[in-house]
């Protein structure tokens, strides 16, 4: 793993974007997000993109885009290591007062971020999306929502229905996650299991914009697998 660029500025929110052959809309993606901050001056932003190794010509886009901004940072992974694992490289690069993790494939809108900062700023350690509504394929809504369910009933912890990675975490909660010494992680889980003052902000989650998804119906199957067999003492 190698850093491109680091920023020093204090004071501020980290945004942790994870990517993998995003080479077509990696500038869509980085305008999306400029344009949203520049809305919201209120907050100072560092932007952290993890190239989780990709395979297209991802890293020199993220080296013009590192060159044109100051505030923007690369991580560079040797090869594929999984979303989690390119969450939790952006984490321990981070400095900021809080960090938000937010996938690159933007169906987890940014008109988001100042609700999860307002929440944090009211004392809450750790404000995550929760999806109250997806677009897209009924079936694999349906998987979703069932997964979820099962999980709570078999966890020993009380995982949150319907909430993915998208959320914002203070800076002693990634401290704690970045402490644990989990390789093969399973971060929304890890975020219930330290604890920590706690709120879901509701939201519909849209279809993908363009692209198409790297995900299939395997790596969900090892996704349920993974949740379950990491926080449940029943398998």
């Amino acid at each position: 793993m190698k850093k491109l660029k680091k920023s020093f500025k204090k004071n501020h929110t980290s945004i942790i974007l994870p990517l993998y052959n995003e080479e077509i809309r990696l500038d869509y993606c980085f305008e999306i997000i400029e344009k949203f901050l520049k809305k919201n001056r209120k907050f100072f932003f560092e932007i952290i993109f993890v190239n989780d190794g990709s395979t297209d010509n991802s890293e020199n886009v993220l080296k013009e885009i590192c060159t044109q901004d100051k505030k923007t940072t690369a991580i560079l992974h040797s090869r594929n290591f999984s979303s989690q694992n390119a969450f939790t490289s952006g984490m321990m690069q981070s400095i900021g007062d809080s960090v938000i993790l937010f996938d690159g494939d933007l169906q987890d809108p940014p008109e988001l971020i100042p609700e999860f900062v307002k929440k944090w700023e009211k004392g809450y350690d750790v404000v995550y999306g929760i999806r109250s509504k997806r677009e897209g394929n009924k079936l694999l809504q349906l998987s979703y929502k069932l997964f979820y369910r099962l999980f709570k009933r078999l966890s020993y912890i009380s995982v949150p229905l319907d909430a993915g990675d998208f959320s914002l975490m203070d800076k002693k909660v990634v401290r704690a996650i970045n402490s644990l010494p989990e390789k093969d992680r399973y971060i929304r889980g890890l975020r219930a299991w330290v604890g920590f003052k706690q709120i879901g902000v509701k939201y519909t989650r849209p279809e993908r914009p363009f692209g198409v998804s790297t995900n299939n119906i395997f790596k969900n199957i090892r996704w349920a697998k993974k949740g379950i067999f990491s926080f449940s003492y029943i398998p």
